[in-house]
């Protein structure tokens, strides 16, 4: 898992936390079951007092040190608010919960720069060691109240639990909701319910050693580098774009159960290998090197985020620091203070209490800007989102599913409407359209999806086809072409011609592309048909041309979140960004001939806003302190009220 996060070659790295939840499902149910053969119950406050002293004080160290770090090296615009939300949720054992919330998806962009990610993992341990040893002990008692065979019965509650689990895993993987989950993918990857099931087959393989009969030392060998061979096969050919946990979670989880099967028999050589002085070493601080490895990560890219070797310095750098936290802080804390009632809850309180109120301050201080005019200023230019956000009128709803109440900003009673459509780039321009209708006295109505353009194409990544986007783009087109005669406002970010992750695909013939050139023929070919659609049902269609994306570090967009106070507070103006516009349009000229050729081809007006964005042939996210982009992809609410004029001119002479 350190080596995936430290971007070595080790594409499915992420399944190292898999390996961790069956291994912690193994070890405390042998704990558990070792607890019930002595004294015929469960000790429930010697458990977690045990586990408090083993799990928090570390932990609250590692966020307190990041709390620190995040007020120097973070933004305040929004890289310290999601370390904030993601800190708290730590120090209550609801990581999982909170990255759920502030995140889209463990492998997107924004994820990798939240320093506590990796504590969603250690959140989800924490709900399990809260809930299992109680399900245990009440499979246990009716196995042994039923049968007088105590393992029979929690055998029997633990492979309810493992299947229950995997099905829920399985439903949520593939995008199918439950009342509540608004994003069932990544729930899944998150949820404590999603992944109880990995635990619950290391508990398994723990009941059967605890009554099974040992393999013999050729079929211990045998089952034990199959399982070895799995986890390899895992760790080197499981991508990050796979849907996940889904049914390849199933790998990594039945690789690490045969480990731990085949590494019991006695003389094996899995079984001394795993017992070596070095391995058991680094296991001894292995809590410690991962809770300190993801924080040193990211502040570490923060520092040099041009330094291509960074990451794996500070994943090496982290374990020395994970010993000596260990060493010295860890274990005379987990051998001080004994076990009593009073001295657990004391340290409980502390390692709570002191991580959530610094990162109370990070969220308070980073929202008010710290206080200082000049970020407060630039806040109230870059921190605002389009009217379609804030009304609901962005969403992946097809827009006749959608109450257009909100959205639909009323102008001359039965004049002809306004419609804006396509994916945040269309959105971005909320403000200059409704300003322009009211200017005109006409209706406007907005409808946008993020990264779905009102296009005749299917968008595929990692393999599967976007179901929630064709359905919008399909439906949408089609109830528009039923409206009365209006205006149609199209505008698209076009990324997806040169993004490698995504593959393009003509719904009429099946033809599929994944390399630019042939993405650019496609997709004018499926913007086309788009417009023709809409052209032939009676309305005007105003296609605005893609604007100038601004890029940054490593190919990155730029945005206000990369800029660290300090930065800040010396000169807001060092936080933006300046590229020439004939950098732009090298970059951006498949897609913008494409839309061309589209727009000719099927006869529409185009809007081509480079010139207003970018006077002097120079694209500038702030130009004499107003800040023009929110972001490298979106200009701001305050330069799209600037447009309206621009606007108000191209759909005058519309019907």
């Amino acid at each position: 898992m350190v080596a995936y996060h430290a971007g070595l070659p080790v594409q499915g790295g992420f399944v190292g936390v898999d390996v961790f939840f069956v291994i912690s499902g193994f070890v405390i149910t042998m704990l558990l079951l070792r607890e019930l053969a002595a004294h015929g119950r469960i000790r429930f406050r010697r458990f977690y007092a045990r586990r408090i002293r083993r799990l928090l004080p570390a932990l609250a160290l590692v966020l307190t040190v990041t709390a620190l770090l995040s007020m120097v090296l973070q933004s305040p615009f929004g890289s310290q608010q999601d370390t904030a939300v993601a800190g708290v949720g730590a120090s209550m054992w609801l990581a999982n919960v909170a990255l759920y919330l502030v995140t889209g998806d463990y492998f997107d962009n924004a994820a990798e720069t939240i320093p506590l990610l990796h504590t969603w993992s250690l959140a989800v341990e924490e709900q399990f060691y809260l809930v299992f040893p109680v399900l245990l002990a009440v499979g246990y008692w009716w196995g042994r109240r039923k049968q007088r065979r105590g393992v029979g019965g929690a055998t029997l509650v633990m492979a309810a639990v493992v299947a229950a689990s995997f099905a829920i895993s399985l439903w949520l993987s593939y995008g199918h909701g439950l009342p509540f989950i608004d994003k069932p993918s990544t729930a899944a990857f998150y949820s404590a319910p999603s992944r109880a099931w990995e635990f619950g087959i290391g508990g398994l393989v723990a009941l059967w050693a605890d009554r099974g009969t040992p393999l013999s030392r050729a079929a211990g060998a045998a089952v034990g580098w199959t399982g070895a061979a799995l986890l390899l096969a895992a760790a080197t050919l499981i991508p990050d774009t796979a849907v996940f946990p889904g049914s390849v979670a199933v790998v990594p989880v039945v690789g690490t159960a045969l480990v731990i099967v085949g590494g019991r028999t006695e003389g094996g050589a899995l079984g001394r290998l795993l017992a070596r002085r070095p391995l058991q070493a680094i296991g001894d601080v292995s809590y410690s090197w991962y809770l300190w490895h993801w924080p040193l990560i990211v502040f570490a890219h923060l520092v040099w985020p041009s330094d291509s070797g960074v990451t794996v310095a500070a994943a090496v750098i982290a374990l020395p620091l994970a010993w000596a936290s260990y060493t010295y802080f860890e274990q005379p804390i987990r051998r001080g203070g004994g076990l009593s009632a009073w001295a657990t809850v004391r340290l409980a309180v502390v390692s709570i209490v002191v991580p959530i109120l610094l990162f109370g301050v990070v969220y308070a201080e980073a929202t008010r800007s710290w206080g200082n005019p000049a970020i407060a200023a630039m806040a109230e230019q870059v921190r605002p989102v389009p009217t379609g956000y804030r009304e609901g009128c962005h969403s992946s709803t097809p827009v006749p599913a959608r109450n257009l109440t909100r959205c639909t900003f009323e102008g001359r009673p039965g004049g002809p409407r306004v419609f804006l459509v396509g994916d945040s780039n269309a959105g971005q321009y909320a403000e200059a359209v409704i300003d322009a209708g009211r200017a005109l006295d006409r209706t406007v109505v907005l409808a946008t999806m993020s990264g779905c353009p009102l296009i005749d194409l299917v968008f595929e990544r990692a393999g599967r086809p976007d179901d929630d986007c064709r359905i919008f783009q399909e439906q949408s087109t089609r109830w528009l072409t039923e409206q009365a005669g209006a205006s149609i406002v199209i505008a698209a970010a076009n990324e997806a011609i040169n993004d490698p992750e995504v593959t393009l695909r003509d719904p009429l013939t099946g033809e599929g592309a994944s390399e630019p050139s042939a993405k650019q023929r496609l997709w004018a070919a499926g913007l086309e048909r788009t417009l023709t659609a809409l052209k032939s049902a009676g309305h005007a269609v105003l296609m605005v041309n893609v604007i100038p994306h601004l890029g940054g570090d490593q190919q990155r967009w730029w945005s206000p979140s990369q800029c660290a106070l300090p930065t800040l507070r010396d000169s807001v103006s060092d936080c933006g960004v300046e590229v020439p516009l004939q950098d732009v349009d090298e970059t951006q000229a498949r897609a913008r001939t494409a839309e061309h050729d589209a727009a000719a081809s099927a006869g529409v007006q185009e809007m081509d806003l480079r010139a207003v964005l970018c006077p002097d042939s120079s694209c500038r996210s702030v130009r004499d302190g107003v800040w023009i982009y929110r972001d490298g992809l979106h200009i701001s609410t305050r330069q799209s009220h600037a447009l309206a004029g621009e606007f108000e001119i191209a759909l005058g002479g519309n019907p």
